[in-house]
């Protein structure tokens, strides 16, 4: 009884290696991380107005304020940059400070401001054309550009190029975060992502397949993340760098089997 248990176990444990679920050859297959750092992602968050609803203005940002005086006779665009004091200088207005206000709120303060001196009615539009960039220093001498926002982050960690807290962006899904975090490395274990996230004070974790959302563009579970929320891409701990490696782990596995089996007779 005992012979047939350990050769069960012997045969269980060469198949758990090499017929495990997390496959080897899945991504060497797949686009190297260099795909997922694709040169629109700044561009494509800016032109994003939704995700700049909460957006706090400060110095180096740059607005676009839009008018149109009286009966639409006459239109006036000023493209402003904040100063380091917080505010523009609007002409024949003097100088408004800005620093602190979401868009909405700064566009109702110069309409404000802008009153007090024109006496024809106006209609008074801002865009933000430029938002500042901030940089976050992965090491001494590397470091990557981060568009402003304040104390709002998603942090990405385990087997991803760049792990690391990133800025939070409003409608922004799991795929896009792994993106900006460079894309999975080699040995990530994709079929496990977690993401982690505080609801009504307690810890929830919720488990997906990013794989199918990478690789096979199914984004039915690309869930839109939160601020602070937390991405884990566990490591494929079958994972092998060269097919030495792997050839090496199949003969000590044959040698452990053949060992076994001739302990049993």
């Amino acid at each position: 009884m005992n012979s047939k248990l350990i050769k069960i176990v012997s045969i269980a444990l060469i198949a758990a290696l090499v017929f495990s679920p997390a496959g080897v050859c899945a991504q060497t297959l797949g686009p190297s991380p260099s795909y997922y750092m694709q040169n629109d992602t700044v561009d494509s968050i800016l032109t994003s107005e939704r995700a700049y609803a909460d957006y706090f203005l400060g110095m180096g940002d740059i607005i676009d304020v839009h008018m149109l005086v009286g009966d639409n006779s006459l239109a006036l665009d000023y493209t402003f940059e904040i100063a380091s004091n917080g505010a523009i200088f609007f002409p024949n207005i003097g100088q408004i400070k800005l620093s602190g206000l979401k868009i909405k709120e700064a566009q109702e303060y110069i309409k404000k401001e802008v009153r007090k001196k024109f006496l024809e009615g106006f209609t008074l539009t801002v865009v933000l054309k430029q938002p500042r960039l901030t940089r976050v220093y992965l090491s001494q001498d590397e470091f990557i550009q981060s568009l402003a926002n304040l104390n709002k982050f998603v942090y990405v960690y385990g087997e991803v190029s760049r792990a690391g807290r990133y800025t939070y962006f409003v409608n922004k899904r799991l795929s896009d975060y792994i993106n900006l975090a460079g894309g999975p490395s080699s040995a990530a274990n994709l079929a496990y992502v977690t993401v982690t996230r505080n609801e009504n004070g307690s810890s929830r974790n919720y488990n997906i397949n990013a794989s199918d959302i990478l690789f096979k563009a199914n984004h039915t579970y690309d869930m839109v993340i939160q601020e602070g929320d937390v991405i884990s891409v566990p490591k494929n701990w079958f994972y092998f760098s060269d097919f030495a490696s792997f050839a090496s782990l199949i003969m000590l596995t044959l040698t452990f089997y053949a060992t076994v089996t001739r302990y049993v007779r």
